[in-house]
């Protein structure tokens, strides 16, 4: 299985629109989670971390679409709020917030590119409860407004 998500996450990486790019991230999150999965069997420590961070990663991947705070990601971990986020740090590189913020931006792209829903639509689907606050951080992480990337990249 993990074979298969690799030759997606090659030929995704081969392709240059912004939707292909948001599904190599898919994979890569896809590969990773597995890997973490894997360690578990190792009985370390630092396995044990890996795979509470995975759990905190999936249940981000199911309920982007709802509010979900610090303290709801330290419950799904089974962690601290402040040991969720030095380890999710130390093994992903961001906070568990900035991650989640990545990942409904990344879906958001999805979305703005299948589907011509108006951009408050899909704002809320994927979790966030202003529209403005949505519009801002795109911009702000994506270098463009969503109406813009919508203009420039749609399939539709």
């Amino acid at each position: 299985e993990i074979n298969n998500w690799i030759g997606s996450l090659e030929t995704a990486t081969q392709e240059t629109t912004p939707l292909a790019c948001s599904r190599a991230r898919g994979f890569l999150q896809l590969i990773v989670g597995n890997l973490c999965m894997q360690y578990e069997t190792l009985g370390s420590l630092d396995s044990t971390k890996l795979l509470l961070v995975a759990n905190c990663i999936r249940y981000m991947d199911s309920y982007m679409g709802t509010s979900l705070y610090l303290s709801d990601l330290a419950r799904a971990a089974g962690m601290s709020e402040r040991s969720l986020s030095r380890n999710f740090h130390a093994i992903v590189g961001q906070s568990p917030i900035e991650y989640l913020l990545n990942m409904r931006l990344q879906r958001a792209e999805e979305l703005l590119l299948a589907s011509p829903a108006p951009i408050t639509q899909i704002a809320y689907e994927v979790g966030f409860t202003d529209a403005n606050y949505f519009t801002r951080q795109f911009r702000k992480l994506r270098g463009v407004s969503p109406r813009e990337f919508r203009k420039k990249h749609r399939l539709y």
